[in-house]
């Protein structure tokens, strides 16, 4: 589908994260990027086998800290002398504090630190209240998705939970208009709720388009560089 407004280049490192896998299969002389393909919300370890054998012009390596993030956590534990890395774990959505001792005792190789900056903002509230020892950071907790509408039932109970240093402007930038309005007594950040649900127009340019989840591969066929 041709589209009259799109301008620029495409950016294949973009492109390779976004782009269902059969799509990308059923085009391997592209430019595909390893390293944005192991950020692709598809991937596991047998498709990254079968993608090195099909993909002819695939450019770059596989990047383990993206990989981390995003195959199966099944993977993970089935092949626990890759070189996994704790940060890249600690982004995932799926992440639990017994699921990392657990990984903690099987994985052999896996490289660097947990990123608990990065954990506050993926795990659950409901396990981070439910380990008030574990070393959370305010800031990015403030920003986990735990906090927005789709989990409202949780923010009585976290708002109002002593034991956190809540961080006051993240929160305001993040928690829905309507809960804040009933809350009223709790130290909401003016400025950060000036930046609240607010939308942003951009200029339909392929490079911005390229790490778009609504772009499709008929729409990169149809609007060649």
């Amino acid at each position: 589908m041709k589209h009259p407004n799109l301008t620029g280049r495409w950016k294949w490192y973009e492109l390779s994260k976004v782009i269902p896998i059969t799509d990308i299969k059923a085009n391997t002389s592209m430019p595909w990027v390893k390293d944005g393909l192991s950020g692709n919300k598809d991937i596991t370890l047998a498709l990254m086998h079968e993608l090195d054998e099909l993909l002819t012009s695939a450019v770059g390596d596989w990047s383990w800290l993206q990989l981390s993030t995003n195959v199966p956590v099944t993977d993970i534990l089935s092949n626990h002398s890759k070189p996994w890395n704790r940060r890249g774990i600690s982004m995932r959505d799926d992440m639990t504090v017994s699921m990392m001792d657990m990984l903690d005792k099987v994985m052999t190789n896996a490289i660097r630190t947990w990123a608990w900056e990065l954990l506050s903002r993926y795990v659950s509230i409901q396990d981070i209240l439910f380990n008030p020892d574990k070393p959370w950071d305010k800031e990015t907790m403030s920003m986990n998705e735990g906090m927005t509408i789709e989990h409202k039932e949780n923010l009585d109970e976290v708002l109002t939970n002593a034991k956190y240093d809540w961080s006051w402007p993240s929160l305001s930038r993040i928690i829905p208009m309507e809960e804040i309005r009933q809350r009223p007594d709790l130290p909401w950040n003016k400025l950060s709720m000036s930046f609240n649900n607010q939308t942003h127009d951009h200029k339909w340019d392929k490079h911005l388009m390229s790490s778009s989840k609504h772009v499709t591969m008929e729409m990169v066929m149809a609007n060649p560089d």
